[in-house]
C-alpha cells in the first residue's frame, strides 16, 4: 500500500512538472515553426502586418479548437505554399499555441 501511494505521488508530480515544462517548450517550438515557414513575413504575433496578428486570430477563434482554425486557414489561397512545408499536425499544434495568445488566456484555455 505504501509503495502504491509513493508511486502515485511520484506519477502525479512527474506529470505536473512535464506539463509546466511542456507549456514553455510549446511557445518556443511554435514560434520557431512560424519563423521556419515564413509565417512572420505576413503576420506579427501582436500587431497587424499584412495579415492579422496571431493575437487577433486567438480572439477571433475564442472558444474554438485548433481544428476550427485549420479548417478556416485552408480556405485562404495565400497559404497554399505553406501547406506543402508544414504538416497538418504541426499546424494544429501551432494553432493550439495561438489560442493562448488572448489576454488572460492560459495554455489549453479556449474560453
Amino acid at each position: 500500500m505504501k509503495r502504491a501511494m509513493i508511486a502515485a505521488a511520484v506519477g502525479v508530480t512527474s506529470a505536473f512538472l512535464q506539463t509546466v515544462a511542456h507549456a514553455d517548450v510549446d511557445a518556443q517550438w511554435a514560434q520557431t515553426k512560424l519563423k521556419e515557414n515564413a509565417c512572420l513575413t505576413c503576420h506579427y504575433i501582436k500587431g497587424k502586418k499584412f495579415g492579422p496578428s496571431f493575437e487577433a486570430v486567438s480572439k477571433k477563434y475564442k472558444g474554438k479548437t485548433p481544428d476550427d482554425i485549420y479548417a478556416s486557414w485552408q480556405t485562404f489561397r495565400v497559404h497554399t505554399g505553406v501547406r506543402t512545408q508544414i504538416s497538418e499536425q504541426d499546424l494544429k499544434s501551432v494553432f493550439e499555441w495561438v489560442l493562448t495568445l488572448r489576454t488572460g488566456a492560459a495554455a489549453g484555455d479556449r474560453k
